[in-house]
């Protein structure tokens, strides 16, 4: 029987699961299996009480079982989770982990959560617009290493533009390009 001990998100690794969790509930939605829309998972930004953050998924035969307990805001213990890799494309946040809960996953309340209720994470504007210390980051090419930053912004949006649909490599999407400046 495995030992469990309090933690972090940090002291997680892909063969280390025996880490009694503390965290936040930052944002939860359902989300359709690629090729099966019956099929909808819970997915899950969590945030420990050291603001780190990790991705977090419910199959959805388990879905019933947490989804009451997995509210927006609230904090809660888990222990008997499994931990795996996330491919770079999916990372919604800079950790390479993802928590799946198990039918055997421990999730009570927890009451005494002491972190950051929001998780926001500001960034100076110069590091997202494209300038880290004087110097202009790589900009998407075979020759350079792509730099992906995930931050909350503070400014004010002088110009919106009308939504863009379009197709990258087979791929439609779609994007509303804003234009800020610095709120300092």
């Amino acid at each position: 029987m495995a030992v469990f001990v309090s933690g972090y998100i940090n002291d997680l690794s892909a063969v280390k699961d025996n880490i009694n969790l503390r965290v936040r509930v930052l944002r939860s939605w359902t989300q359709v299996i690629y090729n099966k829309p019956h099929v909808k998972n819970l997915e899950m930004i969590l945030m420990d009480e050291n603001n780190t953050k990790m991705q977090a998924t419910c199959r959805m035969a388990n879905v019933n079982q947490f989804k009451h307990k997995l509210v927006e805001g609230v904090a809660v213990k888990l222990e008997r989770y499994s931990l795996g890799e996330i491919q770079p494309k999916y990372r919604m946040v800079n950790n390479a982990l993802r928590l799946s809960f198990l039918s055997n996953t421990l999730c009570e309340p927890c009451t005494d959560f002491t972190g950051s209720m929001y998780g926001f994470d500001f960034r100076g504007y110069k590091s997202i617009n494209g300038f880290v210390d004087g110097r202009r980051w790589p900009i998407w090419s075979n020759a350079y290493i792509v730099f992906v930053i995930r931050a909350d912004v503070i400014g004010h949006v002088t110009a919106c533009q009308d939504l863009d649909n379009f197709d990258k490599n087979g791929n439609k999407g779609k994007k509303k390009p804003l234009t800020l400046i610095d709120a300092e």
